[in-house]
């Protein structure tokens, strides 16, 4: 199942083998392209290709599926569909309240399956955020909260602290002596601690895409923000 070039996408999420020759078979029916991954990579998935809805298989344990969907719910305003060959009740009304927009069980036929992903297709919008932006850089100066592409960082308060002053200037490198008295005011500390500050920082940023070089080293000088300019709310 590879994805179709210039199509919409279905993410299809945590499908199994024995499945994937009926979701074969139903997306043969639908112009659209269709790109498998596992729980872990599933919101990833979502914040890079913008698919147009999500499919995933509930398996006989289906609090981690369940639990997925409230995570994608909590960011993406997008479909989710959900798949089972059986299902409890209660799992049924876990995944509704969830946030899952349909629920496929009992007997399973291919083209029943693809006329209601048709449906879905039909009526569901761009993949956005609930911040404005996709990628968008927030920082919540009353909060002190700290956000990439709606995903809050879980960072420390000198951690803030440096994240603001550096993205508030993209570009310009502030030398680690600036780092520090802005953090520590009139406290000696070495700048191997701001050093230390930026290594961890940048081990959180990467989480969100460690291909992007957040934080600039220029040697013998300083750091500065090499993303986008915050925003700051």
């Amino acid at each position: 199942m590879n994805k179709a070039a210039n199509l919409p996408t279905i993410l299809v999420v945590n499908i199994s083998d024995d499945f994937k020759a009926l979701i074969d078979e139903a997306i043969r029916h639908i112009n659209c392209g269709v790109l498998l991954c596992d729980n872990k990579r599933t919101l990833a998935n979502i914040r890079k290709k913008s698919p147009a809805f999500v499919l995933i298989q509930c398996r006989d344990t289906s609090q981690e599926e369940v639990g997925l969907c409230k995570e994608i719910r909590s960011v993406y305003d997008l479909p989710i569909v959900m798949i089972a060959e059986k299902s409890k009740e209660t799992t049924r009304l876990a995944a509704f309240e969830s946030g899952v927009d349909d629920y496929i069980t009992g007997v399973l036929n291919p083209k029943e399956i693809a006329w209601r992903l048709k449906a879905i297709l039909r009526r569901c919008p761009t993949v956005k955020a609930l911040v404005n932006l996709q990628n968008a850089f927030l920082i919540n100066k009353d909060t002190q909260q700290v956000s990439i592409g709606g995903v809050v960082l879980d960072i420390t308060r000198c951690e803030y602290r440096i994240l603001f002053m550096l993205s508030s200037r993209p570009g310009r490198v502030f030398k680690r002596e600036q780092l520090c008295r802005w953090l520590y005011k009139e406290k000696r500390v070495s700048s191997r601690t701001v050093d230390s500050h930026i290594k961890n920082l940048r081990a959180k940023l990467s989480a969100f895409d460690p291909d992007i070089q957040f934080i600039k080293s220029t040697y013998g000088l300083g750091y500065s923000w090499e993303y986008e300019p915050a925003h700051f709310i």
